[in-house]
């Protein structure tokens, strides 16, 4: 009588990624790598470019110090797996992702439309967030308090509305005050300002990663 063993799950674990945060999100994909119960699953290490295409990697690659690193040598030594063929090579996926694409909601739609399980909040909630003004509004709305905020966009900052914008900042808000990426996680691009010289700086630095900035 020829031995039964119990299916294991094929897991994809996406690390990597496009955000300020994927040398983190490497840390956490390689740890969720060794961690896995191998009894139970069978993890696939997949990493997301720069570009923000997918690659099957070996375990050499892996293991390797930086991003960059793996970088250099997918072409070579990697399998590129496209979005519509994660189906077939992956039963469940752990996000390993942080920020950008991974926490934003884009990975998690694009999950729900192939139909595969994943780890973390859903669409929305992963959307909602992400966008630290959309949130706070939300939680405003609820009762919460939350600080004094004002978004300002890239459209908004320009010559001709400098002016105004730095008049609203320092009537509503004013100094010191702290500016950051609306969009954007880890602290990334957070400054604090202690008067209007250090505004636009601390905006193009903000605008560098999105193109709504939120100051509070």
């Amino acid at each position: 009588m020829q031995a039964t063993f119990p299916h294991k799950l094929k897991v994809g674990i996406i690390m990597g990624g496009v955000s300020s945060e994927k040398e983190v999100s490497l840390e956490s994909g390689r740890n969720i790598f060794n961690k896995i119960d191998r009894t139970k699953y069978e993890p696939l290490p997949i990493f997301m470019d720069s570009k923000a295409s997918l690659w099957e990697i070996p375990i050499k690659l892996l293991m390797r110090n930086c991003t960059k690193d793996i970088e250099e040598d997918l072409h070579e030594e990697a399998i590129h797996i496209p979005y519509e063929e994660l189906t077939s090579r992956a039963e469940f996926i752990y996000i390993g992702l942080h920020g950008k694409y991974g926490e934003d909601g884009c990975l998690q739609g694009l999950l729900e439309f192939l139909k595969i399980p994943y780890t973390g909040s859903g669409v929305l909630g992963s959307a909602l967030g992400m966008d630290k003004y959309t949130c706070r509004k939300i939680l405003e709305f609820s009762g919460i308090d939350v600080p004094k905020t004002l978004p300002v966009s890239r459209r908004q900052w320009v010559p001709e509305n400098s002016a105004d914008v730095l008049i609203r900042i320092e009537k509503e808000l004013g100094f010191p005050c702290v500016v950051k990426p609306t969009r954007e996680g880890c602290s990334t691009a957070v400054k604090k300002v202690t008067s209007s010289a250090g505004i636009a700086s601390a905006l193009e630095d903000a605008f560098s990663w999105d193109n709504i900035a939120l100051i509070e």
